[in-house]
């Protein structure tokens, strides 16, 4: 037995020893292959995760560039057409881009999707972060209000400083999930997933999983939620955790090697996790194990003593598998690598510290125009990078300062020269690759080709320059409004028509406030300019015009036209100086009315004539027979009174007559000069103007006549009658009392009177009367002076004809009339009579008794066409003792004088 033990020790311990370097052999191969596929997946992880950060930096910066637009704050069209323009060039990796206003609601999208407009997204969370900082912010993946699971960039838009809203893009994550996550593929089941940094699970293959807490889907996994902790910390590292597997309705639990990396998006960072399980590492070496168990029986059965040289043998042999086993998955390794830079859609290069290029992919080859030959080993400056300072920047920015931080990227934009002549505009990242010594070794240079977008700014940039050279220099004075109804820019023009200058009008309200003083007009105004907006916003039409009165700074007065257009939600108003065109609008009217009244009264004048002349030949025979039998009647007799009332209403009717042709302008056949103050004191002192005191007892009557008044040509009976008709009208005007005042007054006009009537400039003499009535409705004041219009009981208190008399008065004396007249405060009438220079002549008395007006036989010739005209004068001459005849007509009367000898004709004008 104890020879057996010796025997056997020695193989046992060879195989003890055997057993433990193959263990230790096995547990080398597989540390380093979990390194390999470390590094393997630590390079897919950060490639992945700087492609999704220069994914976000570039579209965070193109809309950063696009928020400092004015056509985007504004939206107006060219807004739209350059949002239109940017989607069409990056439609296939962004869903939509859109226009949010400061209240958080969208007010623009492209596409347009049905019902999004108006859409609320201020309960959203990266909205509310928007809303409450006014800063960029990227989202998490969540659902949109378009209907797909997406990624949102928000760049806050101001305009002078204020905030307007934001303008955003919609990255679909399925569309970035395929570009960066699902190509990354390491052995039969390895995959990457990603989380935001609140833990939320953004993508993952596993079903369910994705929008979820990876603190909910993996409770039952304490590793995963070790390593979940230390990625929403923003590490980077790696790890090794336990997960579930279903297969054939069997669940059975991986290991997996992990590595995970943070993204850096915006205002917030991810964190990818690129897995794969432990056992395909395993796999790989697991025939290495089973070989060594053979080896160990075949060296158990053949020799112990042979164990040495078998054991040296099968070193060499592990080590030579295990350096081809390392090799192959390096370069498998590489070639999934190289596979990912080549099909990458942007330009990455790698360079040395010396500034050589050592890598192009196909991409840079073809947008620099140089093969990967042309370029290998050419220096960097001064083939793809500008070689000066004036040309640009230096660059790469972290290129040969081997200093640098290890950690650090360098980002810049800057234009450069193609192979073919053209210029181009590219925006890098760079990344240092530093050796174990932490020194750099090359750089990584990434970088986005923003050509077109440089040419849409500088398009953008020459036509804002155009817009505003064009606004600036308008013939029509312009202004732009923002919502709020502050002014936030004035053309030269406005400056010029209004007086007001930048610095006077810093905002609408303070603006308002100088143009339109009364606070009453001013919100009349504001209320009239809100309107016509919300009708042209309703209607989608420009905004319609409003007339308004407008205070220079100067203090003058200007009548506008406000109109406009909106843009978005502001507006561009413009103005229209009609103070000139109001003014002669004005003056057009009142002389159409002018002419129209005095059309109108030559047309009722030429009527009433008509009818006085009738109803005088009627008048004529009743007054003339009254008389001729009141001549043949004595006191005593019966019928005495019935004719002395048929003359009284005879003249009466006489006097109305007399009205009607003054009326017809018809009453003045003779003039001499004339004072007012004369006729004015007679008419005080007559019976009439008592009976007109007995009627109105209450109202008191105060004269106030100029002394030194000057003569006129003129009627003293016409103007004493137009005199006491005024008197009348403003007595009767005060049935409670008042203050009726006649005022006389001598006046010369260097410019004229613009009022009921023009008067013009000259020496004139003024008589005005003025009460303290109840006035004149502005309805009625324009046909005052037309026949038979009156507001009075017809028949009680007058005929309609008194303010129709004294129009005709003034008129046959080549006056003016005025009237001013308020309801509840009182009117004045005011007129106007040309001066004479002449002196009074006294008149002779004329003779009052029949015996003076006797003939002597002397012969007349009486000459009218109605019958009972003539023979009242024949009766009345032959009683005066004349001899008369009658003829009919004119004809006749000169048919008469050929052969006949008449010492007086008196005929009838008209006939």
């Amino acid at each position: 037995m104890m020879k057996l033990t010796k025997i056997l020790i020695p193989p046992l311990f060879l195989v003890g020893i055997c057993g433990f370097l193959l263990h230790s052999a096995y547990q080398e191969v597989k540390e380093r292959a979990i390194d390999q596929l470390n590094s393997q997946q630590m390079v897919m992880a950060e490639t992945a995760s700087r492609g999704i950060e220069t994914f976000f930096n570039h579209y965070a910066e193109v809309l950063n560039q696009l928020s400092k637009i004015k056509h985007i704050s504004s939206l107006d069209a060219q807004g739209r057409d350059l949002i239109q323009m940017i989607y069409r060039a990056h439609g296939s990796e962004i869903r939509g881009i859109s226009r949010v206003d400061a209240s958080g609601r969208i007010i623009y999208t492209y596409p347009e999707v049905p019902g999004v407009i108006g859409a609320d997204l201020s309960s959203q969370g990266h909205v509310k972060t928007l809303l409450e900082t006014h800063q960029a912010v990227t989202s998490d993946v969540f659902d949109a209000v378009q209907g797909y699971m997406t990624i949102a960039i928000h760049v806050p838009v101001f305009e002078n400083e204020e905030f307007k809203g934001s303008l955003a893009i919609l990255i679909a994550f399925d569309q970035l999930s395929r570009n960066f996550l699902e190509t990354i593929k390491v052995g039969k089941d390895g995959y990457a997933w990603i989380i935001s940094n609140k833990g939320t699970e953004l993508y993952c293959p596993v079903p369910g999983h994705i929008g979820k807490s990876v603190f909910e889907n993996c409770a039952d996994f304490p590793s995963i939620l070790s390593m979940a902790r230390e990625m929403i910390k923003g590490n980077r590292g790696t790890a090794i955790y336990q997960f579930d597997r279903v297969r054939n309705e069997s669940v059975e639990t991986l290991e997996k090697q992990a590595v995970y990396v943070p993204v850096h998006v915006g205002n917030t960072f991810w964190s990818i996790v690129v897995a794969t399980p432990a056992e395909e590492v395993l796999d790989n070496i697991q025939g290495f194990q089973d070989r060594w168990f053979l080896v160990i029986a075949v060296l158990l059965l053949t020799a112990i003593f042979w164990t040495s040289y078998v054991w040296s043998t099968f070193k060499i042999v592990e080590e030579a598998e295990r350096r081809r086993r390392a090799e192959t998955a390096l370069k498998e390794s590489e070639e999934k690598y190289r596979d990912l830079v080549e099909s990458a859609n942007s330009i990455i290069l790698r360079i040395d510290v010396s500034g050589k290029v050592i890598f192009l992919n196909e991409f840079a080859q073809r947008f620099f125009g140089y093969n990967d030959r042309e370029m290998a080993g050419r220096d960097v400056i001064g083939t793809i990078f500008p070689a000066s300072e004036s040309s640009g920047p230096t660059f790469p920015p972290v290129g040969h300062d081997t200093a640098v931080n290890p950690n650090g990227h360098g980002s810049t934009i800057f234009e450069t020269m193609l192979r073919n002549g053209e210029q181009a505009w590219v925006a890098w990242t760079s990344r240092p690759i530093l050796d174990s010594d932490g020194k750099v070794v090359e750089v990584l240079c990434i970088g986005n080709d923003i050509t077109d977008r440089k040419r849409a700014e500088e398009a953008l940039r020459e036509s804002e320059a155009k817009f505003r050279r064009l606004v600036t220099r308008a013939p029509l004075p312009l202004c732009f409004l923002n919502k709020a109804g502050y002014l936030t820019y004035i053309n030269d023009r406005f400056v010029q028509a209004f007086g007001y200058a930048h610095d006077d009008i810093p905002t609408m309200q303070t603006w308002w406030q100088l143009a339109f003083p009364d606070e009453s007009y001013r919100k009349l105004v504001a209320d009239s300019w809100q309107n016509a907006v919300r009708r042209a916003t309703e209607d989608e039409t420009d905004i319609e015009p409003i007339e308004c009165r407008i205070t220079c700074k100067d203090g003058r007065v200007r009548i506008i036209e406000m109109a406009g257009i909106a843009i978005g939600e502001d507006f561009v108003a413009n103005f229209v100086d009609i103070t000139e065109r109001k003014r002669a609008e004005r003056e057009r009217r009142n002389l159409e009315e002018r002419l129209q009244r005095v059309e109108k009264m030559e047309a009722l004048g030429t009527l009433a004539g008509g009818v006085a002349h009738d109803l005088n030949n009627v008048l004529g025979i009743i007054v003339g027979y009254s008389e001729l039998f009141l001549y043949e009647l004595d006191n005593s007799h019966p019928h005495r009174h019935l004719a002395s009332q048929i003359l009284k209403g005879g003249q009466r009717a006489a006097a109305i007559v007399q009205d009607l042709l003054t009326l017809a302008r018809r009453g003045v056949p003779s003039r001499s000069v004339v004072n007012l103050n004369t006729i004015i004191v007679d008419c005080l002192a007559s019976a009439e103007f008592e009976k007109l005191c007995s009627f109105h007892p209450e109202v008191e009557i105060r004269r106030d006549l100029e002394p030194d008044l000057l003569n006129q040509m003129g009627s003293a009976d016409h103007l004493g009658k137009s005199f006491m008709n005024l008197l009348s009208n403003a007595a009767e005007a005060m049935p409670q009392g008042g203050v009726l005042t006649v005022r006389t007054s001598n006046c010369y006009l260097d410019k004229p009177i613009i009022g009921y009537d023009d008067v013009r400039e000259g020496d004139y003499i003024v008589l005005s009367v003025s009460d303290t009535g109840g006035g004149i409705a502005a309805a009625d004041l324009k046909r005052i002076f037309e026949p038979f219009y009156t507001k009075k009981a017809m028949g009680r208190s007058g005929t309609g004809l008194g303010l129709a008399v004294v129009w005709g008065t003034v008129k046959d004396h080549s006056g003016y009339i005025n009237v001013e007249s308020r309801e509840s405060e009182g009117t004045t009438f005011t007129l106007y009579f040309p001066v004479t220079r002449e002196e009074l002549v006294k008149g002779q008395d004329c003779p009052s008794s029949v015996a003076a007006f006797t003939g002597n036989g002397e012969s007349v010739l009486v000459v009218d066409d109605v019958r009972e005209q003539r023979e009242l004068a024949e009766m009345i001459l032959k009683r005066l003792n004349y001899s008369v005849e009658c003829v009919p007509s004119g004809e006749e009367a000169v048919e008469y004088l050929r052969s006949n000898k008449a010492d007086l004709v008196i005929l009838d004008m008209i006939m």
